[in-house]
C-alpha cells in the first residue's frame, strides 16, 4: 500500500529521497579515494582549500569546507601532528592562528586531487552536460536563497 501526502510533498519527498542517496553514492565513491591516501574527508578538504587558497584561518576554513570549527580544530590538529600543516599566529591579531599547508601536505594533495577529481566525474558521468549545469543551479538555490 502506497500512501500519499498530497501531489507537491511526494514530489519533495521523493525529490529529497533521490538527492540524499545521489550524495551518499557520490561521497561514498570519493571518500575511497582519500581513505586510500590515509585521509578523511575533512582532512582532504583542509587540504584542498589550503593548496587552492594558500594561507587561511580557522574561521575562514570553516566557512570554506561546511564544518563546525570543533570538529575542524581535531582536523587541523591531527594534520599538523602528520606535518601537513603548520599553525601560527596572525601577526595582526595574536588571537588568529593562521593554517598553511607544508610542503609535504602539497605533495599529498598534488597526488590525491586528481583522484579525486576523477572520482568526481566518474560519479556525474551519466548525467550530461547541460543537466549538470541545471541542476547545480538549481541546488544552489536550496543553499543561498535560504541565507
Amino acid at each position: 500500500m502506497s500512501v500519499s501526502y498530497g501531489k507537491k510533498e511526494d514530489t519533495d519527498l521523493e525529490f529529497m529521497i533521490n538527492l540524499s542517496r545521489a550524495y551518499l553514492s557520490v561521497h561514498r565513491n570519493i571518500c575511497q579515494v582519500f581513505t586510500k591516501h590515509g585521509l578523511t574527508s575533512a582532512q582532504f578538504a583542509v587540504l584542498e582549500i589550503l593548496f587552492h587558497k594558500g594561507d587561511l584561518t580557522v574561521g575562514q576554513i570553516v566557512k570554506s569546507i561546511l564544518t563546525t570549527s570543533g570538529n575542524i580544530t581535531v582536523v587541523i590538529k591531527n594534520l599538523e601532528k602528520d606535518g601537513l600543516v603548520t599553525r601560527k599566529t596572525s601577526e595582526e591579531d595574536r588571537r588568529v592562528g593562521i593554517i598553511s599547508i607544508t610542503e609535504e601536505g602539497r605533495k599529498l594533495i598534488e597526488n590525491v586531487f586528481p583522484e579525486q577529481l576523477e572520482a568526481v566525474m566518474e560519479s556525474f558521468q551519466p548525467i550530461e552536460e547541460e543537466n549538470k549545469k541545471f541542476i547545480s543551479s538549481e541546488l544552489h538555490k536550496l543553499w543561498y536563497e535560504k541565507k
